[in-house]
């Protein structure tokens, strides 16, 4: 039954606890949900800023002469294809907020 927790008890409220997010899920870094979720997405985050995927794959290769910005020529489009995507998986691993969890009736009908 989906009212009981581990134990077989009721839970408190009465109803069961389903998080509304994978980041409410793992916004705890002590919790080994969050460590796990902490450690593989360090590892891709890694491993996608030393592959230049950009430069070794033809199909996404535009080569180095096309800038980022106009502007600002020295910063390539292909640098950034490359750099770009792996800060934001870093941020997004290293951002441990999570909304509060707030269940309207029409979110508690789907439990």
């Amino acid at each position: 039954d989906r009212k009981l927790n581990l134990d077989g008890e009721l839970f408190p409220s009465g109803n069961a606890y389903w998080p509304s997010s994978v980041s409410n899920m793992v916004s705890d870094p002590d919790s080994p949900s969050g460590k796990v979720w902490l450690a593989f997405m360090t590892i891709s985050a890694m491993t996608t800023l030393i592959s230049w995927y950009p430069y070794y794959l033809s199909n996404v290769y535009i080569g180095e002469e096309v800038p980022l910005f106009r502007c600002f020529p020295c910063l390539s489009m292909m640098t950034a294809r490359s750099v770009l995507p792996a800060l934001g998986m870093m941020l997004v691993a290293l951002d441990h907020t999570a909304p509060a969890n707030v269940w309207n009736d029409a979110q508690q009908a789907t439990l």
